[in-house]
Formats: structure tokens, C-alpha cells, sequence
């Protein structure tokens, strides 16, 4: 992908830490492309970027904990294999990390890089499947009264229930007066 389609679709080009704002916003641009989710809940997110040509997706078995990887590739689009064996919610989550290291790092593929540089674009690519699969809206619509639901709410939304736990966490917090 060259810069200037980069910058076309708004795909972040520093390879600095970037916020979580722009993280967010990076994540709704990918859920309204033309033909998307909106604030529906996505719950086939390698599909979803399959569909609209940001990846070619191959689904096979890949080693215990390991439940999708993104291969680059010099020409065509990148590889996303997904794993056959993890549960939908893991592929779920792990197929939006994979698209928020595509969407927020693809500047800096192949670039030598630190160990607090690599944690950092992990915790983004986390941050970037979160806001993906779990915005503030999607939360509010069908997890607000999730007490003692989570793993049935989490089910629906095709995430991981800890994940789902988390983004309450964090919603709730924001919502708390100081």
C-alpha cells in the first residue's frame, strides 16, 4: 500500500505512539466503509475486511494460542489466516488486533524496533480491536444491563467475555463523575 492510499483512507502513517482517539476514529472509519457495519456489531470481523478487499483470507490451523496472524505481502493484498480451531469469539478478536496492526502500523512493517516500541503496538492493536468490536454505542445498546450476563451478552457480540468486562470497565469508569 503506497502513502498517498494510505493517507486516503486514513490509515495512520507515524510510527510514534498514537492516541486513543485516534484509535477510536480509526476503528469507526473501518466500520463505516461504504457497505459496513455502522454500529451494528461485528461479528465476523476477517469476513468484514475480506469483503472489502483490505485482506486475503485463509482460514487453517495454526499452533495452540495462536488464533490469526497478518502475513504482508510485496504485491496483492496482505494474508490474514484466521485459525480453525479457536472459538469464533478469539478469531473475532484476534482477526481486529491483526486489522489494527495493518490499519495503524503499516508504515512501520519490517522496521527494526524496540521492545517497549513493540509492546506499545500490541497495546494498540488491542486498543484498535476493542474500539472496533465494542464501541461506546454497540456497549450501551447491548450491554448495558449485562450484570450477571457477560459470557451471554459476549456470545452476541462475538468477543471474548473478559474483553467485554473490560470495555464495561472502562465505559463505566468514563461515565463516573470525579
Amino acid at each position: 500500500m503506497d502513502y498517498a492510499v494510505r493517507v486516503v483512507y486514513g490509515i495512520a502513517v507515524r510510527t510514534q505512539g498514537i492516541s486513543r482517539q485516534r484509535i477510536s476514529q480509526m476503528a469507526a472509519r473501518l466500520r463505516f466503509m461504504p457497505g459496513g457495519s455502522g454500529w451494528a456489531p461485528l461479528v465476523d470481523v476477517a469476513g468484514y475486511a475480506a469483503q472489502r478487499r483490505l485482506v486475503r483470507l485463509l482460514q487453517l490451523p495454526l499452533p495452540a494460542g495462536l488464533e490469526a496472524v497478518l502475513v504482508p505481502r510485496r504485491t496483492g493484498l496482505p494474508l490474514l489466516i484466521v485459525g480453525a480451531h479457536a472459538t469464533a469469539a478469539r478469531k473475532n478478536f484476534s482477526a481486529a488486533h491483526e486489522l489494527g496492526h495493518l490499519t495503524l502500523h503499516q508504515a512501520a512493517a519490517g522496521a527494526s524496533r524496540t521492545r517497549s516500541a513493540v509492546r506499545r503496538t500490541e497495546w494498540e492493536s488491542d486498543r484498535f480491536a476493542i474500539e472496533l468490536l465494542l464501541p461506546d454505542i454497540v456497549v450501551q445498546r447491548y450491554a448495558k444491563h449485562a450484570r450477571g450476563r457477560i459470557e451471554e451478552v459476549a456470545a452476541r457480540l462475538v468477543v471474548p467475555p473478559a474483553v467485554l468486562r473490560q470495555r464495561l470497565r472502562e465505559l463505566g469508569a468514563a461515565r463516573t463523575p470525579s
